[in-house]
């Protein structure tokens, strides 16, 4: 988004400020693709009070009347860990995380059934991000890590979503 920002400030650079008869605001976050830690200190610092405000991301000069909401999740698998000739006695938390991604997929299958076609994908979405376990490859682990997140088209699916964790 740097391009972006050098747009909007060179667009802006040019224009006579006093002349504006309504108010605009800038606003620049960072962190979009990982925490959102740019917009969530812009909101705490305050609320936007603008007439009109300009968005750096590219539309293709269409407006955009909504955009997904997401849902991120870190879940922790805990196990009992085993040497690797001995797995009867463990409880391997990958596994676990593999079972609860298999029953994830088949419950958000009924998330996919709505769609709304204001959005270029008009189905809500999940991504499996990221996953990860123990340290050596001669023992059953007994530590997982899962890290997903769902692009959501309505509120109800945030509901929905979030009772999959309550079966």
């Amino acid at each position: 988004m740097k391009g972006g920002i050098a747009a909007a400030l060179a667009a802006v650079g040019g224009m006579n400020l006093k002349k504006l008869k309504k108010n605009l605001e800038m606003v620049f976050t960072y962190d979009e693709e990982k925490d959102f830690e740019g917009i969530k200190s812009v909101v705490a610092k305050r609320d936007l009070e603008a007439d009109c405000i300009l968005i750096g991301e590219p539309t293709d000069l269409k407006p955009v009347v909504a955009t997904k909401g997401i849902l991120s999740f870190k879940i922790q698998f805990i196990g009992k860990e085993a040497h690797s000739s001995n797995p009867a006695l463990e409880i391997n938390a990958i596994e676990m995380a593999n079972d609860f991604i298999y029953e994830l997929k088949k419950s958000f299958e009924l998330l996919t059934q709505v769609r709304n076609d204001i959005f270029e994908n008009p189905r809500a979405s999940l991504n499996i991000e990221k996953i990860g376990g123990d340290d050596a490859a001669n023992k059953m682990p007994a530590f997982c890590f899962l890290e997903f997140e769902s692009r959501i088209i309505n509120n109800k699916q945030a509901v929905d979503l979030k009772n999959v964790f309550k079966t």
